[in-house]
């Protein structure tokens, strides 16, 4: 079937070409205004947490003094993932950021096991499980400084 089909295009390639370069630039152009549409909302995102460091200094170097320790004591995933809960932690950004990461990496799990990545596949596993375990502490502490919100 994929031969008859390529076997038609080379029949037909002056009508078909136009098509396919109108459709290869259409999508082109999608892509880089997600991109820059993407790279303004990173650059903005970046931005103010630069600010949010500036205005707590003591929250960043306890939570970078933390992440160190961990990482000599237990090796740099455990500083990693240390650093990334004080920080979300201590500047009280929106938990719901490592659970969309969380999801993310369980879905890649399937899709690299489909792809005889195993190895691979196991680590994702590991660290969808232990950013499952961060978003679940940081609604944690969220609840606990917020009571008023568990009532609804």
């Amino acid at each position: 079937k994929i031969k008859n089909f390529f076997l038609l295009l080379s029949h037909h390639r002056r009508a078909v070409t136009p098509f396919f370069v109108s459709l290869i630039w259409i999508v082109g152009r999608f892509v880089r205004s997600i991109m820059q549409l993407s790279k303004a909302i990173l650059v903005q995102f970046f931005w103010r947490r630069l600010q949010e460091f500036r205005q707590q200094p003591r929250h960043l170097m306890v939570a970078i003094l933390m992440a160190t320790s961990f990482w000599l004591w237990l090796g740099p995933r455990a500083g990693i993932l240390w650093f990334t809960l004080l920080l979300f932690m201590f500047f009280r950004w929106d938990e719901r950021l490592v659970g969309g990461a969380a999801l993310i990496a369980l879905t890649t799990c399937p899709i690299l096991f489909f792809l005889k990545k195993d190895e691979i596949a196991e680590t994702m596993a590991v660290w969808t499980f232990f950013l499952l375990v961060m978003t679940i502490i940081l609604q944690i502490i969220h609840y606990w400084r917020h009571p008023e919100r568990l009532k609804d």
